[in-house]
């Protein structure tokens, strides 16, 4: 099969006039002869699209429960990083009462504490643990209460959401069978 540009110069070249009718007799043949064969190729090309899968109710709920599950994952975190937040707040409030001139407790510097831990490492340590049991108590307790929360809640999206997909299945199904019954 000759290329586009070997058609293209065929067309392009002089000819004595006499020779005119057969060369173009002979142009036409040859262009005729190409569109035909690229009209062929495209026809074996043909692509046709796959028909797309139809989602099921399970995939659906699973869909939703995963959205879900992620938000409510970031609810946690947010909640957390709240919380946090209300804990430095109360800090940093706590310690501006303490460094004002007219509250009337004294303050005790670095040096002092350093030295007072030297002084009952015992005791230190017992109040470092204290309050390391006593914040874990609370964000444990905070977590587990959010966490209960989010399931709840979760739950009650998820069935809320069968439901539906089950009465509209059966309202679906109610109409088949009295089309079929009328046939």
């Amino acid at each position: 099969m000759p290329s586009l540009s070997e058609i293209l110069d065929k067309l392009g070249t002089d000819t004595p006039t006499e020779k005119t009718a057969s060369v173009q007799t002979d142009t036409a043949n040859t262009l005729s002869h190409a569109v035909k064969a690229a009209v062929a190729a495209a026809d074996t090309q043909t692509k046709t699209a796959g028909a797309r899968p139809q989602a099921t109710p399970t995939q659906d709920l699973t869909k939703i429960a995963q959205r879900l599950a992620t938000a409510e994952q970031e609810a946690l975190i947010k909640e957390a990083e709240l919380f946090g937040a209300a804990l430095c707040d109360g800090f940093v409030a706590r310690m501006d009462k303490y460094n004002t001139a007219g509250s009337g407790v004294k303050v005790a510097s670095a040096d002092s504490f350093e030295k007072f831990a030297a002084a009952n490492p015992e005791l230190t340590k017992q109040a470092m643990e204290l309050g390391y049991r006593e914040t874990r108590e609370k964000l444990a307790h905070a977590a587990q209460s959010a966490y209960q929360d989010g399931y709840v809640k979760t739950a009650e999206v998820i069935k809320t959401a069968a439901e539906h997909c089950a009465y509209k299945g059966y309202r679906n199904t109610l109409s088949l069978l009295s089309r079929v019954g009328q046939r």
